[in-house]
């Protein structure tokens, strides 16, 4: 009896893959208001305002802001920016961090801010909450449709992933960008570009529809290149040169707007402008660079240092999948995860410090690999999807008690 009762709910959640997105946003959720609580349940602390960059753009203040004392977070970067792009009233470039770094970054904060001009920037984080889960949901569905049969269960692993969650709850643009690869991805393989099937036939219309949602990705956060190169590779191998010359252009395109911004004269670069080599090291020097074990040992002290052994743990995991490439056609639908990885590697201390950060790094790997899986039977990931789910419980275990009230205001 209670194999059957069993079975029955597993093929009713089967069939209503919906009561997945409820449970997901319920968990959402509550990490929210956990989030905020400390911020008399201000949503706008989401968005991680410091108090330095306020007065560098002080009319860019709005009221109800939550501004923090000790720190912010990138998600200012991308509220400035938008409120810079929509906001007439705004004659003058808001001050970054790293100007060219982030207004390269412009996909992001164009499409909120497209949706925010409409009610007031007041509803800011409401609206960009809202279009990153709506996205994060859709192209969930798109990867649960890739998948066969039993594994259609795969996709549950993108649908709860930690890195795309954290990421969410920061405002920043991870998420997004991988939504809008997964996304293009599916037109691009229903317009002939797959990878594991020996279809030669070209659909244009989806075609066109995937390499834009791959454009805009480019321009929402530049790693989205980890999947453009792979798909550009497939049409070359495929001789389909047209295809592969229409998949060069976001390249220029975005390659030519980073060059346009850096023409701008007398543009300030930032308040720590970063070049591409500040951002790397050593290989591994910064993880065991990255642990302060003469810090305050408290047990937020102890957590913040023992976090980093999960990701690491599954970045060791990501490494073991390579053993599985066993043809080009793999390899090169490989190349984001052999891209990350490399990322990983080189990353500086200043990534491994913080949780948020260095998780940010593999939000696009659970969706390739669910991919890769479900595209090559016997394919190993070595429980790097079930070890996933550690990774979501120590996001959770973060934010419900371990995560402090940092010194705020409200504007």
């Amino acid at each position: 009896m209670q194999r059957n009762t069993f079975y029955s709910v597993r093929e009713t959640l089967q069939a209503h893959p919906s009561i997945y997105v409820l449970l997901y946003l319920l968990l959402e959720a509550v990490l929210i208001l956990f989030k905020i609580r400390p911020y008399d349940y201000n949503i706008n602390s989401l968005i991680g305002i410091w108090d330095g960059f306020i007065k560098l753009n002080q009319p860019y203040l709005e009221r109800g802001l939550v501004i923090f004392k000790d720190g912010g977070y990138d998600g200012q970067f991308f509220y400035f920016i938008s409120k810079f792009l929509y906001n007439p009233e705004l004659t003058t470039l808001p001050v970054l961090d790293s100007f060219y770094l982030r207004f390269s970054r412009i996909g992001f904060p164009l499409i909120t801010g497209f949706f925010v001009k409409f009610t007031g920037f007041w509803l800011y984080s409401w609206i960009t909450l809202f279009l990153l889960n709506a996205l994060h949901i859709i192209s969930y569905f798109l990867v649960r449709s890739r998948c066969a049969g039993e594994n259609k269960n795969l996709s549950l692993f993108y649908l709860f992933s930690p890195f795309a969650m954290n990421s969410n709850l920061l405002l920043v643009s991870d998420s997004f960008m991988v939504s809008f690869a997964v996304i293009g991805i599916y037109f691009i393989e229903n317009g002939g570009g797959n990878f594991f099937s020996g279809r030669n036939e070209i659909d244009r219309r989806p075609l066109i529809i995937g390499i834009f949602f791959l454009f805009i990705g480019l321009f929402i956060r530049e790693t989205a290149l980890f999947i453009i190169l792979p798909v550009l590779l497939l049409f070359l191998m495929k001789r389909k040169f047209i295809v592969a010359f229409s998949v060069c252009i976001p390249i220029a395109i975005f390659l030519g707007f980073n060059g346009f911004i850096r023409s701008i004269p007398d543009l300030y670069p930032g308040t720590n402008p970063l070049g591409f080599t500040d951002l790397m090291d050593y290989p591994f020097f910064g993880f065991f660079k990255s642990f302060d074990w003469a810090g305050s040992m408290d047990i937020r002290g102890w957590f913040r240092e023992f976090a980093k052994l999960p990701v690491f743990l599954f970045f060791i995991l990501l490494f073991l999948n390579f053993s599985n490439i066993r043809s080009i056609n793999e390899l090169v639908f490989s190349i984001p995860l052999l891209l990350i990885f490399l990322q990983v590697t080189v990353a500086e201390e200043g990534y491994w410090r913080s949780f948020d950060n260095i998780s940010r790094m593999f939000t696009l790997s659970i969706p390739v690999i669910i991919l890769l899986k479900n595209s090559k039977k016997g394919y190993n990931d070595y429980y790097l999807l079930p070890f996933s789910v550690v990774i979501l419980a120590l996001l959770v275990f973060r934010m419900l008690w371990i995560k402090g009230q940092m010194n705020f205001y409200i504007y």
